[in-house]
C-alpha cells in the first residue's frame, strides 16, 4: 500500500511517484492511493480520519482481496 498526499513536502513530485507506483498497482501487488480528498501534508496517513475512510481498503489488501479504496 503507498499513498501520496497533497502538499507533502518529502514528496516534491506526486505525479513522478504515481508513474513509479503505476506498473506494480496495475499487477495489483501495490494498492496506490493518489492525493485523497481531504488529507495533505506529510503526517496525513496518521490523521485520526485516515483509518475510518480507509481501513476497510488497507485489510482487504493486506488479506488479498481486491481492495475497495474509494473515495
Amino acid at each position: 500500500m503507498a499513498a501520496t498526499f497533497a502538499d507533502d513536502p518529502f514528496a516534491p513530485d506526486p505525479d513522478g511517484r504515481q508513474r513509479c507506483f503505476g506498473p506494480a498497482s496495475a499487477r495489483g501487488s501495490v494498492s496506490f492511493l493518489e492525493r485523497p480528498q481531504d488529507f495533505s501534508g506529510h503526517g496525513a496517513g496518521a490523521d485520526w480520519r485516515f483509518p475510518l475512510r480507509y481501513g476497510a481498503c488497507l485489510l482487504d489488501f493486506a488479506e488479498g482481496r481486491v481492495a475497495r479504496c474509494g473515495g
